[in-house]
């Protein structure tokens, strides 16, 4: 039974410690909110815990098995490496010094294209299949066409009716659409 467009009524999560680390990156020119262009700033990771979620709740079913994909290939619409990540954040920009602080609460993630796999709610992708320019006054284009999400060894489950692959985007706002291909493989002796 399809619950898609079914709100969910209950989230529950678990929270593990992040890990701590210190990244120094100059802003942007084009920089927006209370980000000035072309700063320093330090991004201070991990001030915080990890959030997970472990179940949710549509209706009467909870859904509790979150079949986690192998792989996740992001295709993008220009060959760029781009990709709108946001994290939870656990304090507001101090642009006070000469090189601003931005305090986050989840691990750094280093790999965009792994965001995904890492399974945080605070922390992941926004606007990720976003490519039209003109959608909204400071909206964040992401360029990605598509997101393969694959499953290399094959989906099993021993409890298939609570099992899920969640698509989480920040907002929830977003249109997206999944299709869903299944390769077989056959070895004939």
């Amino acid at each position: 039974m399809l619950h898609g467009q079914t709100a969910i009524t209950t989230l529950n999560t678990s929270n593990t410690a992040a890990t701590s680390s210190i990244t120094l990156v100059t802003a942007p020119s084009d920089a927006i909110n209370d980000v000035t262009p072309s700063k320093q700033y330090n991004i201070n990771y991990g001030l915080d815990n990890n959030e997970f979620l472990t179940d949710y709740v549509i209706g009467a079913t909870t859904y509790d098995n979150f079949l986690l994909p192998d792989t996740l290939i992001v295709r993008r619409t220009d060959g760029s490496r781009f990709i709108n990540i946001w994290y939870s954040m656990n304090a507001a920009v101090d642009n006070s010094n000469t090189i601003g602080e931005i305090d986050l609460i989840p691990t750094k993630v280093t790999d965009a294209d792994a965001i995904y796999l890492a399974g945080i709610l605070n922390g992941g992708y926004d606007n990720i299949l976003v490519n039209v320019d003109d959608l909204a006054v400071g909206s964040i284009k992401a360029q990605v066409e598509r997101i393969d999400i694959i499953w290399c060894s094959g989906i099993l489950t021993s409890s298939p009716t609570t099992a899920v692959y969640p698509v989480i985007e920040r907002g929830g706002n977003d249109n997206i659409k999944v299709a869903h291909l299944v390769l077989a493989l056959v070895t004939l002796t």
